[in-house]
C-alpha cells in the first residue's frame, strides 16, 4: 500500500473529530511501530487483531468477523481498506438504512487515499460526531 505522510495528520484530524481510530490489520503492533511513523501519525492506536488464520465467509474479506464482532449492531463505522470481498459495500448500505452510519471504502493500493475518498470520510465523521 502507498504510505504518504501526510495521511497520519488526516487521521490524527478525524479523531481530534471525536473518531475511535484503529488499525485492522495482521500486521500487530508494528502498525504502530512501522507504518505510523511513515505516514506521519504520532498517535499509537489500538490494534485490532484480525489474525491470519481466521473463518472467512464467501464474498467478504478475511478482516470481516474481526471487524464485524469489534463494530457490533450499532456502532458506526467507516472501513477503509485495501481489498474488500465484496459484501462489506451492501451490507454498509443496509446499515446506513437502518440507521447506523457506515461507509466501506476501498483503498488504490497504489494511490493511497485519494481526495474524494477523505472528503467521503470526513462528512461521515462529522455526521457521526455531530462535529465540523
Amino acid at each position: 500500500m502507498y504510505l504518504h505522510p501526510q495521511h497520519g495528520e488526516w487521521i490524527e484530524a478525524l479523531v481530534a473529530l471525536g473518531v475511535d481510530a484503529v488499525w485492522g490489520t495482521t500486521w500487530g503492533d508494528m502498525a504502530n511501530e512501522w507504518i505510523a511513523p511513515r505516514i506521519g501519525l504520532t498517535t499509537d492506536l489500538p490494534v485490532l487483531d484480525v489474525g491470519v488464520h481466521v473463518s472467512t465467509r464467501f464474498g467478504w474479506t478475511s478482516k470481516a468477523t474481526a471487524v464485524l464482532d469489534y463494530v457490533g449492531r450499532d456502532r458506526p463505522l467507516a472501513w477503509l481498506d485495501e481489498i474488500f470481498g465484496g459484501k462489506e459495500f451492501g451490507w454498509a448500505e443496509d446499515r446506513s438504512d437502518l440507521g447506523v452510519p457506515t461507509v466501506v471504502e476501498q483503498i488504490d493500493g497504489s494511490a493511497g487515499l485519494a481526495p474524494a475518498t477523505r472528503t467521503r470520510v470526513e462528512r461521515w465523521a462529522e455526521q457521526v460526531t455531530g462535529r465540523n
